[in-house]
């Protein structure tokens, strides 16, 4: 089984997303892959974080 498209992803939890957002979900999927691998680990281990933010529930 393959992973699920971002358009998947959303309408997992938004079933009305439309067609037309897929392009715009894959290129901002892209954009955060890209950074996560730019992202130096060694250098956030021990970090804790300023904030937190959870989209079921705002800022926490």
């Amino acid at each position: 089984m393959s992973d699920p498209t971002p358009l998947e992803m959303v309408r997992a939890r938004f079933p009305l997303a439309p067609d037309q957002d897929e392009a715009g979900l894959r290129a901002q999927a892209e954009h955060l892959a890209d950074l996560r691998r730019h992202v130096d680990r060694e250098r956030l281990r021990d970090a804790q974080p300023a904030m937190t933010f959870d989209p079921r529930n705002g800022t926490a």
